[in-house]
């Protein structure tokens, strides 16, 4: 199978959805991820004989995929509504010079979700991923437990998903943020692939591990969750502007 990418003229990929605009992101982080599947094919060997292999990876259940639906309704919900009825100066409110206001904060979301989007939708343009069986995938409550904020699991984010103010009001953001995660509702509730069989790298060389679609979701919900905190923090700063 071959899958096309168009490169722009500027060395960044389009996003894959002419509705949510001109996104793009670095065509290193692109052909990164692809290389990691292209090399592990090759070295596995995913010949025709073993294209029928089903076995491996418990499937993607009914009960899950109702669970993921639920959840990115749950968290976008939550950070619509902590946003709800915000001031100009409360949504342009930073704790210190150095952290994100919450019109930021959900710039940031946005872009994070869109990167998911781009992840979700290309794997689910391969054949199912059968040649990772046998290997170790990381458990569910790993990627769940990034919802809370500890000194092992934060890091600045990468200059891609930054905020750097694209949106003049808080309704701007709110709007393409809810845009952009009903594009990803719509890939998991319309989807005919099995989630669990998908598979993508979390980490890299040494610190490697695999994780499949559904907690790749699992992930994104987690990621939303702790942003939402973030928001619920900045609100509740001494200085909060009434």
């Amino acid at each position: 199978m071959l899958l096309h990418i168009s490169l722009a003229a500027d060395g960044m990929v389009p996003a894959l959805s002419p509705n949510l605009g001109r996104y793009t992101v670095p065509v290193k982080h692109t052909i990164r991820f692809l290389t990691f599947h292209t090399l592990l094919v090759l070295a596995i060997g995913c010949s025709a004989d073993r294209a029928g292999d089903t076995t491996g990876f418990d499937p993607w259940t009914a009960d899950e995929k109702a669970s993921l639906l639920s959840e990115l309704d749950r968290s976008q919900d939550a950070v619509v509504d902590a946003c709800r009825l915000l001031t100009a100066d409360q949504w342009q409110f930073r704790e210190s010079p150095d952290r994100w206001s919450i019109i930021e904060i959900v710039e940031h979301l946005q872009l994070q979700d869109l990167m998911f989007w781009r992840e979700l939708y290309v794997l689910m343009q391969f054949p199912a991923m059968h040649y990772y069986h046998g290997l170790h995938k990381a458990p569910d409550s790993v990627f769940v437990s990034y919802a809370t904020v500890t000194g092992a699991n934060t890091s600045r984010a990468p200059w891609y998903i930054r905020p750097h103010g694209r949106w003049q009001t808080i309704e701007q953001a709110l709007e393409i943020y809810r845009e952009t995660r009903a594009r990803i509702r719509e890939l998991v509730e319309t989807s005919e692939v099995d989630f669990r069989q998908y598979i993508t790298p979390r980490g890299w060389r040494d610190q490697a591990e695999l994780r499949d679609l559904h907690q790749l979701v699992l992930l994104l919900v987690a990621h939303t969750d702790r942003h939402h905190g973030q928001i619920e923090r900045v609100k509740a700063h001494p200085d909060w502007p009434e």
